[in-house]
């Protein structure tokens, strides 16, 4: 599942970590700055994502999965 999740407010904020992808397994930060006008309409949605998941433990935060492509699944 593909949702919107709140931001964090402050100096050290990655305000482009605005949606979160939900396995049954595990949740990642999806990081994709700018590109609100296409993701807005998956919010809530199932998806398919490619892209590269970034390991950002060394500077203190998480993994985050950078976006090559998405798009809904088709209603079954």
């Amino acid at each position: 599942m593909f949702r919107r999740r709140e931001r964090g407010i402050g100096p050290n904020t990655r305000t482009a970590l605005t949606y979160v992808l939900a396995t049954s397994e595990v949740e990642f930060d999806v990081y994709a700055t700018h590109a609100d006008a296409v993701l807005a309409p998956l919010d809530g949605r199932r998806v398919v994502a490619f892209g590269k998941l970034v390991s950002l433990r060394d500077d203190g935060y998480g993994d985050e999965l950078w976006l090559a492509s998405i798009e809904p699944v088709p209603d079954e």
